[in-house]
């Protein structure tokens, strides 16, 4: 730009000279009767020169333009493209995570060794059966689940038991018609559940209605894993 300006002060000093040579030319007083015409070819060339490095100049002013316009700054180019990436981190890290929903599955029969085995009775209850409080003698409530969570067999089944296993022996069960061998544990009691009494074991339930609800089943086997916790 300041090379511009420089062209731009020279042509309008030689603007300036020639109207000065001008106003000097023609300034003169001349008798009222008498005309006449002066003709100076160096004005006249001067002119065209003058009028000639116009038209160089504004033709060069355009072309320099044009190239500033072209050229882009390599820092405008790199911080458009760092903006573009933290565009696409922003839409990554924002982007909504899915919970995948809970499932509860009850823990496969253990292959561990039998402390014990049992062939018995084995019948199902509710959490709401009759004289039933909910929950069991060990504090477990019935109403919201039938199972029991395990910290060493995991989601298990919950059982009334004789006395004679303590709360949280585990059992592996089997034979039981129209059911696949499952792992309870003991967290209840029941004045016909026993040795000598109505029937061995007893599984609970999270209500009477349950249609899979069992009936006295007998020849059922039972084999302790743990006794107590």
């Amino acid at each position: 730009m300041k090379r511009i300006t420089t062209k731009v002060m020279t042509i309008s000093a030689q603007i300036l000279v020639v109207s000065v040579f001008t106003f000097i030319l023609f300034s003169g007083k001349g008798s009222n009767d008498k005309s006449f015409t002066v003709y100076n070819d160096n004005y006249d060339k001067m002119a065209d020169k003058t009028s000639i490095l116009f038209e160089v100049e504004e033709k060069n002013i355009k072309e320099e333009k044009k190239e500033e316009e072209k050229e882009t700054p390599l820092e405008d180019i790199s911080s458009s493209e760092e903006k573009k990436e933290e565009v696409k981190k922003v839409v990554v890290e924002e982007a909504p995570v899915v919970e995948e929903p809970k499932v509860v599955e009850v823990n496969p029969v253990s292959q561990n060794t039998a402390i014990d085995t049992y062939v018995g009775t084995l019948t199902g209850y509710g959490a709401d059966c009759y004289g039933c409080s909910g929950y069991t003698s060990s504090g477990h409530n019935l109403n919201e689940s039938m199972y029991y969570n395990d910290s060493e067999y995991g989601t298990v089944r919950i059982l009334a038991a004789d006395k004679q296993f303590p709360f949280y022996s585990i059992f592996r069960v089997s034979n039981v018609p129209g059911m696949e061998p499952f792992i309870g544990i003991v967290l209840d009691r029941g004045g016909n559940v026993g040795f000598g009494r109505g029937t061995l074991f007893d599984l609970a339930y999270s209500s009477e209605s349950d249609p899979n609800l069992i009936h006295l089943t007998n020849n059922v086997t039972f084999e302790l894993l743990r006794s107590g916790s």
